[in-house]
């Protein structure tokens, strides 16, 4: 026994020389536990080998240490628990490292040179700006274990009471929060309120700055140090950027293939001869293959709206016509959808039973899309590129599904694949190997003779027939920048002669009728070509037209 008391004299004895005088440090336990004791006349050291197994703590009991002990404490923090049961016994304790060697008070001046006494000091501190509660969340992080945080929202007042080299810490702490707060309001043009109210939550002051969100108006609300706050007004200027915009140019052409091409077109040779060949895409349950390639260097559309060059490639395979010319203009990275098809209709009937017994029954009539859908989803890229994801989609009604009620729904069978392409601004994507077929019923008949009922069959007769014809689908996609004016270029039959329009005074642009400059844009260019078309048509003139204009803006727009 008195080897173990020397050893641990000299270890302890060794800490006092490696360690500064009275230097205190933090016991790694759980300060929020609360314990309860009822104790009755028990000797000191039971007690405090009790204390440390119920707390976890690591004591060491003084040789010079006696006495009993009685005392009835109720949920009471484990620190101040073991104060009280040392106050009372006129003990004294040195905290070293994560271990309490508990003495007596002469033991202690004996070892230290001064009398014994709590480390910890009280500071008061009244708030100028910053509020109490918050200000005590955050310095409960900082604070030792065996410090405390006192809060006074009446008063705004904090109440420290720690060692000194915490005190010290948490008062730089409030130095740093406890100033003046700046509210802005960060009006959005582009980008969606609640996506930057978002991104910047990481920006803003822990649990000192907020940030509240206005959907209606589409307007983050900020609050937060005027320094933090110039920080994130540059994040939120650099998200609120204007979105790039692509102008889809679209042509929808049917060919009627020639006998040179009646078992159907081999659009991967045609595009090794014509162009440049891409990519393959089968699509599931559909015979054919869809082909994709690009205009060759020589073909390119240098301006928008000529293909006559692509056109003239494509009657090598045999009559051409142009069904559609749809212009779609999609926000970078937003899809956007072009129907080649009908919208087939069905009927749906609604019962509704009243509360004085009438039944009520309504019809309703809702469409299916039956058909080419091509899904195409622009996505800008560095030095002038554009990254096309195209899905075609082929539908067509397989069936038709009779209900209990008598209502025909037409099933649709659907097959789709994806794809992606990359191509410079303004250079055409060919998609081929779309089939059409369309089936014609023929009536012939005798004037007079053939209408007669039952003797007027040998008098008339009825022929149905298949039409074959390919599908070709040209894609020019076109970046829009906002710093250069949007153009419009249409082809209006064929020939060679130019019109060109003259500078003029345009109505004025009203918020509440364009959301955007690309709109008025699109909308003066119609206007134009409208115009355009009825002044060839009343002059029966056919010819090409380009179309070239700029807008100019005001002081006031």
């Amino acid at each position: 026994m008195r080897k173990v008391l020397v050893f641990l004299l000299i270890l302890f004895f060794c800490n006092l020389c490696f360690a500064e005088k009275g230097h205190f440090q933090e016991i790694q336990f759980n300060s929020q536990k609360k314990i309860s004791l009822e104790i009755r006349d028990m000797d000191i050291l039971d007690v405090l080998k009790m204390f440390s197994k119920m707390t976890g703590l690591n004591i060491i009991a003084g040789e010079n240490i006696e006495g009993r002990v009685t005392m009835f404490l109720k949920n009471v923090d484990v620190w101040e628990a073991l104060n009280i049961l040392l106050k009372t016994n006129d003990l004294a304790y040195q905290v070293e490292g994560n271990i309490i060697n508990v003495m007596t008070r002469m033991d202690y001046e004996r070892l230290y040179g001064e009398e014994f006494s709590d480390k910890r000091k009280t500071v008061v501190i009244v708030l100028s700006y910053a509020k109490a509660k918050k200000v005590a969340r955050i310095l409960s992080e900082t604070k030792s274990k065996i410090g405390k945080v006192i809060a006074d929202d009446d008063s705004n007042t904090l109440v420290l009471i720690d060692v000194p080299s915490k005190i010290r810490v948490m008062s730089s702490i409030i130095q740093q929060i406890d100033r003046p707060l700046q509210t802005k309001i960060f009006s959005l043009n582009y980008a969606t309120a609640k996506e930057v109210g978002e991104k910047i939550q990481e920006l803003i002051t822990y649990r000192i700055g907020k940030v509240k969100i206005d959907e209606r108006t589409n307007k983050v609300i900020v609050e937060d140090f005027p320094t933090n706050i110039k920080k994130i007004e540059k994040v939120i200027r650099g998200l609120d950027e204007k979105p790039q915009q692509v102008l889809i140019d679209a042509q929808i052409i049917e060919i009627s293939p020639s006998k040179k091409f009646e078992m159907g077109v081999d659009w991967e040779w045609w595009f090794s001869k014509n162009a440049r060949f891409i990519t393959s895409l089968p699509i599931a349950d559909v015979p054919t293959k869809l082909s994709i390639g690009v205009a060759a260097k020589a073909r390119e559309i240098e301006k928008e709206g000529e293909y006559k060059g692509i056109i003239d490639l494509l009657k090598t395979i045999g009559e051409t016509k142009i069904l559609s010319s749809p212009r779609i203009v999609a926000l970078n990275k937003q899809e956007a959808k072009i129907l080649i098809g009908t919208r087939e209709p069905y009927t749906s009937q609604t019962t509704v039973t009243g509360e004085g017994g009438t039944v009520t029954t309504s019809e309703t009539v809702n469409f299916v899309d039956v058909g080419i859908k091509l899904f195409v989803t622009p996505v800008i890229n560095k030095n002038g590129f554009v990254t096309m994801k195209i899905k075609p989609e082929v539908s067509s009604v397989n069936k038709i599904y009779t209900t209990a009620k008598g209502e025909s729904i037409p099933v649709v069978a659907t097959s789709e694949a994806e794809t992606s392409v990359m191509v410079k601004d303004g250079v055409t994507i060919i998609i081929g190997g779309l089939k059409k077929n369309e089936k014609y019923k023929t009536l012939k008949k005798i004037p007079v003779l053939g209408e007669l009922p039952l003797i007027g069959f040998p008098f008339k007769s009825i022929s149905k027939e298949t039409k074959s014809s390919e599908l070709v689908i040209l894609l020019t996609p076109h970046i829009l920048s906002p710093e250069t004016p949007y153009r419009e270029s249409s082809q209006i039959n064929s020939g060679r002669k130019m019109v060109s329009i003259q500078k003029k005074k345009l109505p004025p642009l009203y918020d509440d009728k364009f959301s955007s400059s690309e709109e008025y844009y699109h909308f003066i260019s119609q206007k134009i070509k409208n115009k355009l078309q009825e002044l060839l048509y009343s002059h029966k003139v056919g010819g090409e037209v380009l179309i070239s204009f700029t807008l100019s803006c005001n002081e006031e727009r």
